[in-house]
């Protein structure tokens, strides 16, 4: 697809912090999910002036899981990392955690409602960059068409 993108949403103490969410463009416009994720890892764990976060939540299963895993491990960051299995109707039925990942069980439904909540933010983000490449593609094409209409008169 186009204007692949990703999102990051950031909860203290069960509160979603709106003003610490962030979005993430890919470098490459590909679907390749283990490798923007390992993008969106590493480009997260760079900010040195943001804090690390003590649980990091994915979307996926067990490859998603070990890819975040061995993101976290070759950049040295001993971060406690989940990943949100969903269904068909995209709804979260499933927590997996990766090696040494711990989580109060209480935070169970918060976990999905970050996932829901970062899934949102994310979408939100893809639809406004993809209607405004559209746009620009219109605008594009008008501009085209106008000089075309000129050189021909």
């Amino acid at each position: 697809g186009s204007e692949v993108v990703g999102g990051m949403v950031v909860s203290n103490d069960g509160e979603l912090l709106k003003s610490e969410y962030r979005k993430f463009k890919m470098s490459r416009n590909v679907n390749d999910d283990i490798g923007n994720l390992q993008e969106l890892l590493v480009r997260r764990l760079r900010h040195s002036e943001w804090p690390l976060p003590q649980l990091i939540v994915i979307d996926g299963g067990k490859t998603q899981l070990a890819a975040a895993y061995d993101v976290c491990k070759r950049m040295n960051v001993p971060i406690s990392i989940v990943s949100v299995l969903k269904d068909e109707a995209h709804k979260g039925v499933e927590i997996l955690t990766a090696p040494e990942a711990q989580y109060p069980q209480e935070y169970t439904r918060h976990i999905f409602e970050i996932n829901a909540e970062v899934h949102r933010y994310a979408l939100h983000y893809h639809k406004s960059l993809r209607r405004n490449a559209s746009l620009g593609k219109k605008v594009s094409d008008h501009i085209k068409a106008v000089k075309k209409k000129a050189r021909q008169e």
